[in-house]
């Protein structure tokens, strides 16, 4: 969640956290003026999901101009009424959706499907008055399995792969959209 903003831009400069009291439409909407206006921003986020590469103290700078990140680089979403500083971990071919995981998280974040969700790029990482450059991820060795995983089931088309990351989260949902995907095939693919 964003704790405080600064404008780096000459034009402007804020000191403030209005972010925080907005939901995800009005997020998602403050987002796409940003976007427009290719605004680039520093803010601290807090929680401890991007440990050790940031930390809870560390100044992240955002770039709203740069919304085609890569596998591997750390962007700002939209996820459940706050902004999230995660990494991107998989990229569907066309681009239609992203995966992104929290360096210190073991399972993935749910797919970012709707491209407005996405802020921006973390361009720059500032600590202690000091900037540096986005570390490298850290992942534990089961994370890395769920990837792996992630990455062979995205094989087998975006149904597969929303089933299997529902089944990171909810297996008892998972469970049920498999049994109403074997009911319809067996009723000969009728809805």
């Amino acid at each position: 969640m964003i704790e405080s903003v600064t404008e780096i831009s000459d034009q402007w400069r804020h000191d403030s956290a209005p972010l925080a009291v907005l939901c995800s439409p009005e997020l998602i909407a403050v987002g796409s003026i940003w976007k427009r206006q290719r605004r680039v921003f520093s803010a601290q986020f807090g929680g401890s999901s991007m440990q050790p590469a940031i930390n809870n103290t560390d100044e992240v700078v955002v770039d709203c101009g740069k919304d085609e990140p890569s596998v591997g680089e750390v962007v700002a979403r939209v996820y459940a009424d706050r902004v999230i500083v995660h990494r991107v971990t998989l990229i569907a071919p066309d681009r239609r959706w992203m995966i992104t995981r929290g360096d210190a998280n073991i399972r993935p974040d749910p797919p970012l499907l709707d491209r407005s969700e996405l802020v921006g790029t973390i361009v720059e990482l500032r600590r202690n008055g000091m900037a540096l450059g986005v570390p490298s991820a850290s992942r534990s060795f089961l994370a890395s399995v769920i990837e792996t995983a992630c990455r062979i089931v995205a094989r087998l088309g975006d149904g597969a792969l929303v089933c299997f990351l529902v089944g990171l989260w909810n297996p008892l949902a998972a469970m049920r959209m498999g049994m109403r995907a074997l009911s319809r095939r067996e009723r000969g693919g009728a809805r």
